[in-house]
């Protein structure tokens, strides 16, 4: 069974805590996200909340942190949503963030917070459960995250995010190169739709990527074209936000 701690919005002081459960969770295995705002005599929050879908990025350097790109965290009251939010949202706090990912008893593992984060928060009414479960959507907007469904999909999202400019048609031949340079850095990820996946772009990514197509230019020149890449159509709302 997996519990939430009650917590106050940041600001207030928090009530103690209770163990509340939200049905859809009970029985369930989930990742697990402890967001902790230290407070100069006490914690201002401090709260644990189960996740059903999670995507962290790849540390950079010993003693990084991995950064939490995205995630959706269910919560059994408005008190603990509106901590969850005003904790990410709120700069002059200092928000502590660790995930523990389900199956494992190692312990938690901390997470760096994106600069700037994109908040859904929905209600939703849940049959034999008297209160709203709010579903919590926290996305990292700075555009390093990539999701999607087919490699026709991670190259045009690729190519918006790149300044150097580049054809459609490009992409089979380039894919290969650019997955095997790094510059798409892999990412730990729960609870993504099937048939997606999910990359965030190296520190040097824009470097790598004009190398390469430079490289590609020279050879080839710049009519040159591959045949079409093979489209599918999406499977997630992800896709349309990342």
């Amino acid at each position: 069974m997996i519990a939430e701690k009650e917590a106050a919005a940041p600001g207030a002081v928090a009530e103690e805590p209770c163990c509340p459960t939200a049905p859809e969770t009970e029985g369930v295995e989930l990742p697990k996200l402890h967001l902790l705002v230290p407070g100069a005599e006490r914690n201002i929050a401090d709260l644990v909340v189960p996740l059903v879908a999670l995507i962290v990025g790849p540390a950079h350097g010993e003693g990084a942190k991995g950064t939490l790109h995205y995630f959706e965290a269910a919560c059994s009251s408005s008190a603990t949503a509106h901590a969850v939010a005003g904790a990410l949202v709120e700069h002059r706090l200092e928000v502590q963030l660790s995930v523990k990912w389900p199956g494992e008893k190692a312990e938690w593992q901390f997470v760096a917070a994106p600069e700037h984060v994109r908040i859904q928060d929905a209600k939703l009414t849940v049959a034999g459960w008297d209160r709203y479960l709010h579903h919590v959507a926290v996305l990292d907007p700075s555009g390093d995250l990539l999701v999607a469904d087919s490699d026709g999909a991670l190259w045009r999202k690729l190519r918006a995010r790149m300044a150097l400019p580049t054809l459609e048609g490009w992409g089979e031949r380039l894919l290969p190169e650019i997955k095997k340079s790094g510059l798409l850095q892999p990412t730990r990820t729960y609870g993504l739709a099937e048939g997606l996946a999910a990359f965030v772009l190296a520190p040097d990514a824009a470097e790598t990527f004009d190398r390469i197509v430079s490289a590609y230019v020279r050879v080839h020149g710049l009519t040159a074209s591959a045949p079409p890449v093979n489209k599918r159509p999406a499977r997630a709302a992800l896709r349309r936000a990342s």
